[in-house]
């Protein structure tokens, strides 16, 4: 192996091993594994497409499908483990965020954005 391929097996296992992707594999792993909410998600996905597949010419229809699957969404969203999902998902995007931050400074030499001084949205690629 050459060198970036032994340092890319080096941080793809620095990755695995960072507590914002243990917790998103957790909530991930629960989410999936609960029957219930699989099955809502299985319903507000058919409501969509019958939704989709609709031509308009029966309005009360759609606003009854449009009204079930707004339902079926505030259930889905509203579920414990939906939202840990949703929580360690955003753990996730900023473990991306930074990493590809990074990879960016070292490809172009540059900073992909300047710091504003508000870290809320920072992929943390300052150097302090």
């Amino acid at each position: 192996m050459d060198k970036m391929s032994i340092k890319l097996e080096e941080l793809g296992e620095a990755i695995m091993e960072d507590p914002r992707r243990i917790v998103f594999m957790a909530a991930k792993q629960a989410q999936e594994a609960d029957a219930a909410l699989q099955q809502k998600i299985v319903d507000f996905n058919e409501t969509r497409g019958q939704l989709m597949a609709q031509s308009g010419d029966n309005p009360e229809e759609s606003t009854r499908l449009g009204d079930a699957l707004a339902k079926l969404y505030e259930e889905i969203m509203n579920h414990p483990l939906m939202e840990g999902l949703v929580k360690a998902q955003e753990g996730m995007n900023e473990l991306t965020a930074q990493l590809n931050n990074r990879i960016h400074f070292f490809v172009t030499g540059e900073e992909p954005m300047g710091c504003s001084g508000d870290c809320s949205g920072c992929g943390g690629s300052c150097p302090s």
